[in-house]
């Protein structure tokens, strides 16, 4: 779980860091991948029905994570923290 909070290039086969940068940068910029060379790569490793099925996984992802932080109250209490 380390790795993929740093996620360095060296913690992964580069095949697996390409698509696990593209899916970071696609989640933290909420559906779209700012850096073209990413995109470019990740295009160019990955057949259009894996991409299709990694693009499906993040997406899953992030609405679960989404749902349990509205659901938890996680985000209730950061805002009157705030």
């Amino acid at each position: 779980m380390a790795r993929l909070v740093d996620l360095s290039p060296d913690g992964f086969e580069h095949r697996e860091w390409v698509a696990l940068e593209w899916a970071r940068s696609w989640a933290l910029s909420r559906g779209e991948v700012a850096d073209s060379t990413v995109t470019a790569e990740f295009e160019s490793l990955y057949t259009e029905q894996e991409r299709r099925d990694i693009l499906a996984v993040v997406t899953v992802m992030d609405f679960a994570n989404r749902f349990m932080n509205s659901t938890s109250g996680e985000i209730l209490v950061d805002m009157r923290d705030s």
